[in-house]
């Protein structure tokens, strides 16, 4: 679902928040996975990805 599109919304804009929705939701697992787990999980500036996103 995207929220707050209008006429003058860019197709560079919805690409952008598709990318950053991405972004935020590979943060939020890698943080559940923190907390469930109890072990802290390493920070790079490099994140391997593998799936359809990763084409």
């Amino acid at each position: 679902m995207m929220i707050g599109i209008t006429a003058a919304t860019t197709r560079e804009q919805m690409v952008r928040a598709a990318l950053e929705s991405m972004a935020y939701q590979t943060r939020d697992l890698l943080e559940e996975m923190e907390r469930n787990s109890g072990i802290k999980l390493r920070r790079s500036e490099n994140v391997k990805m593998r799936g359809s996103e990763a084409s």
